[in-house]
C-alpha cells in the first residue's frame, strides 16, 4: 500500500516577493476564477508597500492558486507565501483572509493553527469559518459538537454548513433522525449557492431515490459531475 505523502508545514513568515511585471490583475471573483481588471502593480503595491487587507488577500488568493495570463504564469502558486498574506490581512481585520488561512492550515494537518484561524475568522463575522470549525471537530470524532457548528452556520445561511447539515440528516448522524426530504432541500439550497459538496450529496440521493422521488441515474451523474468540476473529492470519486 502507498502511503499519501503529507504536504509540509505552512510558514506565515512574508518574505520579500519578487519584482513582478506590470499586468493586468484580479479584484473580482467570477464562477471560481480570479478575473484580471486592474494593472497588477498597484494591487502588488497596495498589498505588499501599502498594507491593504483586502489587496493582500487578493493577493493570497493567487499565490494559493497561481494565475496565468496567455498561457504563461504571472503569480507561481506558493503557499508558503500565500499563508504569509492572509495572515497579514486577517491581523489587518480581513475576515475572509482568516478563514482562506484556516483553511490553507487545514489542508496542511495543521488543525490546531487551522481552529485558531477559523476562530478569529467566527470573530470576524464569517459564517464559512464555522462551517470549517464543524468539519475539524467531525474529523476529530466528535459529531454532535460538528452538528452543533453546522447548523449555527446554515441558520445563517452559509452553504458549506447547509450541505453538512444535509450530510447529517441523510444519514441520521449526530443523533438525528434521518430526513430524507429535508437534507435533499438543504442540499440543493447549498448546491444553488454553488458548493461542490452540495452536488454530491445530491447525486447521491438520485442515485438511491429518496421520499416519493425515484432513482434518477442520468441526475445523479450531472450532480455528480458539477460536484468534481467543484473540486470535491467525493463527487469525482462518484463521477469517475
Amino acid at each position: 500500500k502507498t502511503e499519501t505523502k503529507k504536504p509540509p508545514p505552512l510558514k506565515t513568515e512574508t518574505k520579500k516577493l519578487p519584482p513582478q511585471a506590470e499586468s493586468p490583475a484580479v479584484v473580482k471573483e467570477e464562477d471560481g476564477m480570479l478575473v484580471l481588471q486592474v494593472p497588477f502593480q498597484d494591487l502588488y503595491d497596495n498589498a505588499t508597500e501599502a498594507g491593504d487587507a483586502d489587496a493582500q488577500y487578493w493577493l493570497g488568493r493567487m499565490f494559493e492558486s497561481g494565475l496565468e495570463e496567455d498561457g504563461e504564469d504571472l503569480v507561481v502558486p506558493d503557499a508558503n507565501q500565500a499563508a504569509g498574506l492572509y495572515a497579514a490581512a486577517a491581523k489587518g481585520g480581513h475576515a475572509k483572509a482568516a478563514c482562506a488561512l484556516g483553511t490553507l492550515y487545514a489542508a496542511h494537518n495543521d488543525p490546531d493553527k487551522a481552529a485558531e484561524a477559523f476562530l478569529q475568522a467566527v470573530e470576524l463575522g464569517n459564517l464559512e469559518a464555522v462551517s470549517r470549525l464543524g468539519l475539524l471537530y467531525a474529523d476529530a470524532g466528535h459529531a454532535e459538537e460538528a452538528l452543533s457548528l453546522f447548523t449555527q452556520a446554515a441558520e445563517g445561511g452559509d452553504a458549506l454548513g447547509q450541505s453538512q447539515m444535509a450530510t447529517y440528516l441523510a444519514a441520521g448522524k449526530g443523533g438525528l433522525k434521518t430526513d430524507l426530504p429535508t437534507a435533499a432541500a438543504l442540499f440543493t439550497a447549498a448546491a444553488e449557492a454553488g458548493e461542490p459538496s452540495a452536488h454530491t450529496g445530491l447525486g447521491r440521493l438520485y442515485e438511491s431515490g429518496f421520499g416519493k422521488v425515484k432513482a434518477d441515474p442520468a441526475k445523479a451523474a450531472e450532480h455528480y459531475r458539477q460536484g468534481a468540476e467543484g473540486g470535491d473529492t467525493d463527487g469525482a470519486a462518484e463521477y469517475a
